[in-house]
């Protein structure tokens, strides 16, 4: 199958680079590639054309069209559709990037569903950011409507408008699907949405694989009165093409969402919302649009209806008297579905593999091993290639002494360096970030070597269980469709005394709940992403791999017991980072009534069953 991949360029020579490295280096084949030089003020173009002699594989599947004059993105984008003779069409916005096997994903979910067009999830990305975003799509195209019609990137339940995150059928695309008059943002709306109503089926790939690139220099990083002018018009032709298909009743959606985007872009950037308003809606009753309004919040009604009438200096002590009150009634946090071990919910026992990666973690993993082996009989134990600088501690000769004397087991050399989570190198430009080398590629690698089908147990070198408690948990699942989450308690050891880790606000919990230990069944569509961030509240920066089991399916959480401790700080890397922490010596008492909302078994809380542990092991 051949496929199109369309690429709009336009004064981005620090990205193109990028870009067109990540599409030539597909590892799908069948590929023609056009990028449409609109009048570039830049060395876009003459870095493409130098960066596709690196490439003679790919030389002559690759056009470079030119326009005399710029013309806009519409423009550009009606020169690259009218190129493109593949079975599907992929555009590329030049200052994003996209995964290896972004087009072979896509391939295989067209051939296996034969969909008009597959909606995929994708990746926010900037300079040490890197977002796992959802698209809610639906299997009934008129839920799918919906969905695009309230876009606007503030809505959780929304299909993003922008045609990069569709793989859409060549057949789709006639001349009908671009609007005649230029729309200066938002146009992918309008295409986006001919497309839909063109559509007969429409699928959902939830393997992200292009990364959004978060370009605060484009021509959607602010607005000035004439593009929001331009919406004006994409309105009337969004209505005038629902109506043709007599699906009118959807029009307000759309309005809707033009005018919450309208008042979120004027809080983003301390602009007057009315002239916007009024350029945008001159002859309707905005009021009237809030009052019916019906995805939105009531708060947000209130709060918007302030601005429309000259109020909007009250908005802010508002919402700072509104967060006050809400987080006075907070109380307890929500749990997810509870299960106590011990009671068998299951004639047999689960027989999960072991999912363990180890780095230097001789301290810990002599007794994390030690108990889970009465219990858990086969996995793999994974290690990646040492640091620079680091010597190897002992761990590997355990690892393959372990899986010698346990048969059931594998062991796993993964030959890269792999950067920990939050490593420094995370808060630069993803992209430059070799592929090897990140976290979520090795836990991928590891996790590959376990088959489908089985269950699997994700294990950490520095946790020890509760043996007899674990053994009880193997009967906790009662279908295929659960995901068993295990709390646990976070300690620390040091002067023959054990503590407990107080809450800090870098992210170590006392108690850690769900999403970081679990027990499900493994499925084709599972595998491992990555996630960066800086936290808005403290300015610390977060970055770790992540499980997609929220993506896959309609698994139940169901949250157990806590039956096993982390010794987060006993690792000789970590052992820096606990100098801003907080120990409390352990208290059972003090833990069970400040952590009321979760179960403890009787050993975890137990100070002198873990000071034997610890004296056992760690000294």
């Amino acid at each position: 199958m051949k496929v199109s991949i369309l690429v709009p360029v336009y004064a981005v020579e620090d990205y193109i680079e990028r870009c067109a490295i990540s599409l030539f280096e597909q590892d799908y084949e069948d590929i023609e590639y056009i990028f449409v030089n609109d009048c570039t003020p830049d060395r876009s173009i003459q870095i493409l054309e130098e960066l596709i002699k690196r490439y003679p594989h790919r030389e002559a599947q690759v056009q470079i069209v030119h326009h005399e004059e710029h013309r806009g993105v519409l423009a550009t984008r009606k020169t690259a559709i009218k190129q493109a003779t593949g079975a599907y069409i992929q555009w590329v916005d030049s200052d994003d990037w996209v995964e290896q096997e972004m087009i072979s994903f896509l391939v295989k979910k067209a051939q296996e569903t034969g969909a008009d067009i597959i909606g995929s999830d994708y990746f926010q990305s900037d300079y040490g950011l890197e977002l796992y975003i959802d698209q809610e799509y639906s299997e009934h195209i008129e839920d799918c409507l919906r969905r695009l019609l309230i876009s606007n990137n503030f809505n959780p339940d929304n299909i993003h408008s922008s045609l990069c995150f569709k793989f859409v059928a060549r057949a789709l695309y006639t001349d009908e699907v671009f609007p005649e008059q230029d729309i200066l943002f938002r146009e992918d709306l309008y295409i986006s949405l001919q497309l839909f109503l063109k559509a007969k089926s429409i699928t959902h790939l939830r393997r992200p694989a292009y990364h959004y690139w978060n370009n605060k220099n484009s021509i959607n990083a602010s607005k000035d009165l004439k593009h929001w002018q331009s919406q004006k018009l994409l309105l009337a032709l969004i209505k005038e093409a629902l109506d043709k298909h007599q699906k009118s009743d959807l029009f307000q959606l759309a309005q809707t969402s033009t005018l919450e985007l309208i008042f979120n872009d004027a809080d983003k950037y301390k602009q007057n919302p009315l002239p916007i308003i009024k350029a945008v809606f001159p002859n309707e009753n905005v009021k009237e649009y809030l009052r019916r309004s019906f995805h939105w919040g009531r708060s947000k009604q209130i709060f918007y209806t302030l601005y429309l009438y000259h109020l909007g200096f009250l908005v802010k002590p508002l919402v700072g008297v509104t967060e006050f009150i809400l987080n006075l009634s907070k109380g307890k946090p929500k749990r997810a579905k509870y299960r106590p071990v011990g009671p068998r919910y299951r004639e047999q026992a689960v027989e999960p593999w072991v999912f363990l990666r180890v780095y230097n973690e001789i301290t810990t993993l002599k007794a994390c091993l030690d108990s889970i082996q009465p219990v858990l009989k086969k996995g793999v134990i994974a290690y990646h290639k040492l640091r620079e600088g680091d010597e190897d501690d002992g761990s590997i000769a355990y690892i393959k002494q372990f899986v010698k004397e346990n048969p059931g087991f594998i062991v796993y050399e993964y030959p890269e360096v792999v950067y920990p989570g939050s490593d420094a190198h995370y808060k630069g430009d993803f992209a430059s970030i070799p592929k090897a080398k990140r976290i979520n590629t090795y836990y991928q690698k590891v996790f590959e070597l376990i088959p489908n089908g089985e269950w699997f147990m994700k294990i950490d070198a520095d946790h020890i269980w509760d043996t007899e408690k674990l053994r009880e948990a193997l009967y906790l699942p009662q279908n295929d469709d659960e995901f068993i989450s295990f709390p646990f308690l976070n300690v620390h050891y040091q002067d023959g005394e054990v503590y407990s880790i107080k809450d800090e606000p870098f992210g170590v919990r006392t108690v850690a709940a769900e999403g970081d230990h679990w027990l499900v069944k493994k499925r084709p569509e599972h595998y491992f992403y990555f996630k960066s961030f800086t936290s808005y509240k403290t300015g610390i920066f977060n970055a770790y791999e992540l499980f997609n089991w929220k993506k896959v399916g309609n698994l139940t959480v169901v949250e157990t017991d806590v039956i096993n401790w982390h010794f987060k700080f006993m690792k000789a890397w970590r052992a820096k980072k606990k100098l801003d922490i907080k120990l409390e010596v352990l208290d059972k008492g003090k833990l069970l009534k400040e952590f009321s909302e979760f179960s403890f078994a009787d050993n975890i809380l137990d100070r002198d069953y873990l000071l034997k542990i610890c004296k056992k092991y760690f000294t």
